[in-house]
């Protein structure tokens, strides 16, 4: 990395990665520590628990999704703007963003509320597991417009570099969770023992304490991406609506239809079985916990390469990432040999028969070389490309990588060769191999920086 950067870059490159790449990393730890102890306490309930409320928290991965390509994609432009000190235009970019975060919010909520056995369906024909699944959604589903308004603010406070806001406030609300889930899933004390739908309740009061939160704290600081409508509206042009969709769309394409993907490999697995099912589900949970820092590299990539872009600096830009890269890199090698080192142990704390416990301990140490390469990948896609505004080229990367390779490996090698899942989940990765063997090429050309102040 010393010899990627200029000396005079290297305290600031540094100073810059870990104030705002180490927040947003121990926000996903938090996130994710709460999720795998979400798992871990639906898993005292059973195996048919595990994978209704798995099921049912697709649908949300489903709705999140949108939510976070139009957070994402707008990341590049507040990012970039915050870079060239033009607040004006951040209060525009945040307005389209809750439009759409709130439509798509929309899109997901009714269904779920109304309509959750038939969406259900498409998972799985276990009705044991559907009506696990019917009781967490129906609750849950009204929460996702909740999330949506609550994305926006917290992809803006980082973009404007308040990573920490978003941490401290992140916290709050998953330990909510936390101890919500713990008092009604079990009945502590003068609590009722709701099972699956205490779950469901703690989600919904722990996603509206983050909202209001983080408006709170966006006033209180006067921040840039404290969203005020009178000001979004002001000089609001179609002109910036245009460049806004030509840039943020791609991404948010990028993000659903590469969550389809996810839940497309989830349907094979279901049909695997309801035991392999319920293990990946636990694996994901665990895996998750060692992609976070990857996560918040990839995170902090964008917003540090899109500011040098906004500030006109484009040499220090393609520096930037070069370096980034070199830092994801170690990021994934490092917590691969971690999860390799743990993948006995983890799977121990769950209360599941020892078939399930196999599959998922090797599921787990098969999966532990390709953490690396997922590292890559997520600064690839997440941090380069839309940090510089090619975001068309990332949609066209990862929509052949996960359609016309993921998939196809995840059909024929589970479904048709009938193989066990954890040859299966290594097979599938073939698709994050091809993503970072495809983009290579474009990083090395520079034809991903593209500065979109301009339009501002």
């Amino acid at each position: 990395m010393r010899t990627i950067l200029l000396p005079s870059e290297r305290k600031d490159f540094l100073k810059k990665l870990f104030t705002i790449a180490l927040p947003i990393g121990l926000q996903n730890l938090i996130s994710s520590s709460l999720s795998f102890l979400d798992t871990l306490m639906i898993g005292q309930l059973g195996v048919t628990q595990i994978a209704g409320v798995g099921l049912g928290n697709q649908i949300f991965f489903l709705a999140s999704l949108i939510f976070f390509g139009a957070c994402s994609g707008a990341t590049v432009f507040v990012s970039q703007f915050y870079g060239a000190q033009k607040y004006k235009s951040i209060q525009h970019v945040m307005l389209i963003s809750f439009i759409v975060s709130l439509c798509g919010a929309l899109v997901f909520a009714v269904p779920s509320v109304f309509f959750p056995i038939f969406l259900l369906r498409l998972f799985t024909t276990d009705m044991a597991v559907i009506e696990i699944g019917r009781q967490y959604l129906v609750t849950v589903g009204a929460s996702y417009l909740l999330s949506a308004c609550s994305m926006v603010i917290s992809f803006s406070l980082r973009a404007t570099n308040d990573a920490k806001s978003p941490l401290l406030i992140s916290m709050a609300s998953l330990g909510t969770n936390a101890l919500l889930n713990w008092l009604l899933i079990f009945g502590i004390g003068p609590f009722p023992r709701l099972e699956v739908y205490g779950a469901a309740l703690a989600t919904v009061i722990s996603r509206a304490l983050e909202l209001v939160l983080l408006i709170w704290i966006a006033r209180k600081r006067k921040s840039p991406a404290s969203f005020h409508l009178s000001q979004a509206i002001d000089g609001f042009e179609k002109s910036f609506l245009k460049q806004y969709m030509k840039t943020c769309l791609p991404v948010m394409l990028n993000e659903f239809l590469w969550a389809l993907g996810m839940t497309a490999y989830k349907m094979v697995y279901s049909h695997m079985g309801t035991d392999v099912l319920a293990s990946v589900n636990m694996t994901n949970s665990i895996q998750d916990l060692f992609l976070v820092f990857a996560l918040g590299i990839g995170n902090a990539s964008g917003i540090m390469i899109g500011n040098q872009i906004g500030k006109n600096q484009k040499e220090a830009a393609v520096r930037y990432a070069k370096a980034l890269l070199f830092a994801s890199f170690a990021c994934g090698l490092f917590f691969g040999v971690f999860m390799a080192s743990f993948s006995s142990l983890l799977p121990r704390m769950f209360n599941i028969p020892e078939n399930i416990y196999e599959m998922t301990r090797l599921t787990l140490l098969f999966l532990s070389p390709i953490l690396i390469i997922k590292s890559l990948s997520i600064t690839l896609i997440v941090g380069v490309l839309r940090g510089g505004g090619d975001t068309r080229h990332a949609l066209k990367i990862e929509m052949i990588c996960v359609w016309l390779i993921g998939l196809p490996a995840a059909i024929i090698s589970g479904l048709v060769l009938k193989l066990p899942i954890y040859y299966v989940v290594m097979i599938v990765s073939l698709d994050e191999f091809c993503k970072v063997l495809f983009i290579i090429p474009r990083i090395i050309s520079n034809r991903w920086v593209n500065n979109l102040t301009e339009i501002g």
